[in-house]
């Protein structure tokens, strides 16, 4: 790994004072020669040559001491990298083996860590606190969900709320406490709903300047990304909609799954009877352009379609390494969706292909309304 801005800084003054030293002195000494050959150029060259020689030494001697802490500081990030790496993937491994059901990591039973409604309504800070707050006071609920029945749209599924919204600042998603508020009016709304899921309280974050999560929280974290579209396929949704929302990779994606239905031969749009997300606007956003251009955006879209728009390179993400692994996904979401249901689900599959009725396709079923109005959504 290279080093960081700080430490080839440092290097550099290292590098500089070092020049500030050695220069002079070399002068000093060349000016002594001079002295004591009485003036004469030739003698002068004939008693300072061992001089410049010893200069060029020390300055190779400081230069190459230098290198060296800078490759033996290369190796040691890179060392300590790969040791992270496989901290990370035996914390993996060992979710995925763990004895306990409870704690075991199963694709298609994965686990995710959510906020009780009630810690959400009666939250008196101004914005919902990061993951690691939040558990080590108690209030993080771990819940299993299996797919076989999220995609049948039963169990747990339907007293859960996913927030799809974009991080304001770096480490501070909801700067002013707006996202908060929107998402307490909608909890008012809807009694029905249990748990939600907000990603900076849900998901270990990286707290300050220095990433100090433990190897088994990147694991949770790493594992839990992986899996984070099937529930966006499946739960109840609140976007909420701000000007920039339309330009993130990740909100963008969330917005599509939101407005998908998952079926025993893939995806397709929505109907308003199965719609699943509410657009709450915020900010700068309104209902009759920004929230609008979203559903015309994402709604109809294939997943063929839907892949040409979030590689476009004015989708942005934080991390470029998301985009690079989450594209192909989006382009095997059908074959995904079939499979899940071959495997878990195959009398359902097999009942529903036996009794499939043409299905028409809408063109967006959510309703998008401003943070100050009253919602009424199709998922009610």
């Amino acid at each position: 790994m290279p080093l960081s801005a700080t430490e080839c800084l440092g290097t550099q003054v290292i590098a500089a004072s070092g020049l500030c030293v050695f220069v002079p002195l070399s002068l000093a000494m060349l000016l002594l020669d001079a002295n004591e050959a009485n003036g004469s150029f030739f003698v002068l060259i004939a008693h300072s040559w061992w001089t410049l020689l010893v200069n060029v030494g020390v300055w190779c001697l400081a230069a190459g001491l230098m290198g060296l802490e800078f490759f033996l500081r290369s190796l040691e990030k890179l060392v300590s990298g790969s040791e992270l790496e496989r901290q990370v993937q035996e914390a993996i491994d060992e979710l995925r083996n763990h004895e306990r059901v409870e704690e075991k990591w199963e694709d298609n039973a994965p686990f995710f860590y959510f906020l009780p409604a009630r810690v959400v309504r009666e939250c008196s800070t101004p914005s919902l606190p990061h993951m690691q707050a939040l558990r080590d006071v108690g209030h993080l609920k771990r819940i299993k969900i299996a797919l076989v029945d999220a995609f049948q749209k039963e169990g747990v599924i339907n007293h859960i709320l996913f927030v799809s919204h974009r991080w304001e600042e770096p480490g501070k998603p909801d700067v002013d406490g707006v996202q908060l508020a929107a998402i307490k009016a909608y909890l008012d709304k809807h009694p029905g709903i249990q748990w939600v899921w907000f990603d900076y309280s849900s998901m270990p974050q990286k707290i300050g300047v220095t990433d100090n999560r433990t190897p088994k929280e990147k694991a949770e974290f790493s594992l839990m990304l992986s899996s984070i579209a099937d529930l966006y396929l499946t739960a109840r949704v609140l976007i909420l909609l701000d000007g920039s929302y339309a330009s993130r990779f990740w909100t963008l994606t969330e917005a599509w799954c939101s407005m998908q239905m998952v079926t025993p031969e893939g995806l397709r749009p929505a109907t308003e009877a199965e719609c699943r997300y509410t657009i709450v606007c915020i900010h700068n956003a309104a209902p009759e352009t920004t929230g609008k251009g979203l559903v015309d955006l994402c709604s109809t879209k294939t997943p063929e379609g839907m892949h040409t728009i979030l590689k476009k390179p004015d989708v942005n993400v934080t991390n470029a390494k998301d985009k690079e692994a989450m594209l192909p996904k989006i382009l095997k979401v059908n074959e995904h969706v079939v499979e899940t249901f071959q495997r878990l689900a195959p009398e359902y599959s097999e009942t529903q292909s036996e009794a499939r009725t043409t299905v028409f396709r809408v063109r967006g079923c959510g309703t998008a309304v401003p943070s100050s109005e009253t919602q009424s959504d199709c998922a009610a």
